[in-house]
């Protein structure tokens, strides 16, 4: 990816090198004549890191304009500074829900949608399975 065509707003999607089945998003900001992306993680909660920081144990999938491209850094900096409060929850506040909340967008992860789904698949075939050895 190209630094000189990142703007302010732009959602940036990664996959870590180590868990590669893993998505994490974050928001792209101009500061101080560097890029950084306003993110949320396990250890660090919500904060920003310097753009070649974040990348260095990720691959990048895409880079990508959402509603905040028409706002100014400092605008978007006004809002990341209410969130940076918040604590990372794997279940409920995640990178996917931090990037929604700093859309303004309605919170939703697609990372815990499909592993539920997943996880109600596995316990349907285990109840079908316990039933069909108790006949």
């Amino acid at each position: 990816m190209d630094i000189n065509n990142f703007k302010a707003g732009q959602e940036i999607t990664t996959k870590a090198k180590n868990l590669p089945f893993v998505a994490h998003k974050g928001i792209l900001v101009p500061f101080m004549g560097s890029f950084y992306v306003l993110h949320n993680t396990i250890n660090k909660n919500v904060h920003s890191e310097e753009y070649s920081e974040f990348v260095k144990n990720r691959e990048v999938l895409k880079v990508e304009d959402t509603d905040l491209c028409v706002l100014s850094a400092e605008e978007i900096l006004d809002h990341f500074d209410i969130l940076k409060s918040k604590k990372y929850n794997l279940i409920s506040y995640n990178s996917e829900h931090f990037v929604e909340e700093m859309k303004h967008a309605p919170v939703e992860s697609e990372t815990v949608n499909q592993t539920a789904k997943g996880l109600a698949v596995f316990v349907a075939m285990f109840l079908v399975v316990t039933f069909i050895r108790a006949i």
